[in-house]
């Protein structure tokens, strides 16, 4: 019992003693680390890692003499971890400040919420290219030096050949095909596919023959998704797919998903859609109550088109049969579908401009003003 007891004082006195580097963001007893200490490191290297774990792994081949920056992760879009979600921010700030100038690319968005951000935004770069047109506006009330670059998604994505699609995920030709999206995040398709199922099953009601497909994102997502349409009446008319969301909402004759990059790649694809979403009561108090959300639409058609045309289903307005009765509008008048696809060549030619291309024309001239 001793030894534990001395085990359990020891771990507990290793976890108040343990913080981040202050400039590093590396473990260690005292901020900053002993490598960021270090005079004899080349400061003109710096080495960005993952994890600590990262770090550690480098120290220890004894042949890197730089400087290190722990981001605290990786991206993956997929799971909601982006910039905001790494020191990201911390880094450019940490280049700048040695005199290298900094370009941010992809703004965050502090057009939306928590606009105060865009302080932060200003210090840690020189420039900002923005994918977004109503982007540029917002930086230069704000003083910050911006240039719209058009969106690389833009540049790749078109609409396709609809039954190419169905033959490809063997879905019928001659029926309605409604696409589910319910994202990547466990914690959002469980809610989310529990109201599809319910307004896939009103909808069926009234028209027995639609078809449903729902691209799963993940493998670990699939058996959520089985357990929310298990009470279907007609489980031969859903179709499960691994991936291929673009594919899916090719596909489909209308979309149903949440706000997000979804609704863009929609867009591009020049489908038809109905989006909703939900949050808890107090995330909605937050940005709804006290106007931390600055922008009266949450899906980027509504934002990048002149008129909004996706009806939002949002909170309480997202009942299941709610959205069945929109869904449900829409594949009865293909007037509001038609209206929807018009607006969206007209957005997506307003993206579509070399995204790549000006960033880099942009990141020389930048260059080159620095020279000067």
């Amino acid at each position: 019992e001793s030894a534990v007891a001395e085990l359990a004082d020891a771990i507990a006195r290793l976890k108040r003693e343990t913080v981040l580097c202050e400039q590093c963001f590396d473990l260690t007893d005292q901020t900053p680390c002993e490598i960021c200490r270090d005079s004899r490191r080349d400061a003109s290297l710096l080495c960005v890692v993952e994890e600590p774990a990262d770090l550690a792994a480098i120290e220890k081949s004894g042949r890197y003499r730089g400087l290190y920056h722990v981001l605290g992760g990786a991206f993956a879009p997929i799971d909601g971890v982006g910039p905001g979600e790494l020191r990201v921010k911390e880094l450019e700030q940490r280049v700048r400040a040695r005199g290298v100038r900094t370009i941010h690319y992809v703004s965050p968005t502090v057009w939306a919420w928590r606009e105060g951000r865009v302080k932060h935004v200003a210090a840690a770069a020189d420039r900002v290219l923005a994918l977004f047109p109503f982007e540029a506006p917002f930086y230069q009330q704000h003083d910050v030096p911006v240039d719209f670059v058009g969106h690389p998604l833009a540049d790749q994505l078109a609409p396709g050949d609809r039954s190419a699609a169905r033959e490809q995920l063997g879905l019928p030709l001659d029926r309605e095909v409604v696409a589910f999206l319910p994202g990547s995040r466990a914690g959002e398709v469980v809610p989310l596919m529990q109201r599809f199922a319910a307004a896939a099953g009103w909808l069926q009601a009234r028209r027995p023959e639609l078809q449903f497909v729902v691209p799963v994102a993940k493998a670990s997502l699939r058996p959520l998704i089985e357990a929310a349409i298990a009470d279907q009446p007609r489980p031969e008319q859903w179709t499960l797919i691994d991936g291929q969301a673009q594919q899916a909402m090719t596909a489909a004759d209308l979309v149903v998903l949440a706000s997000g990059t979804a609704t863009l790649e929609c867009l591009l694809l020049g489908r038809p859609m109905v989006v909703t979403y939900t949050v808890s009561p107090f995330t909605h108090f937050l940005l709804r109550g006290i106007g931390m959300l600055k922008v009266r639409h949450v899906s980027l058609p509504n934002l990048l088109c002149p008129e909004p045309l996706v009806p939002e289903l949002l909170q309480s307005e997202a009942a299941p049969e709610n959205l069945g009765a929109q869904v449900f509008r829409y594949l009865e008048q293909a007037h509001l579908r038609h209206e929807q696809c018009a607006a969206f060549d007209l957005a997506r030619e307003q993206l579509r401009c070399n995204a790549a291309e000006r960033a880099a024309d942009a990141v020389i001239a930048e260059l080159q003003s620095a020279g000067d």
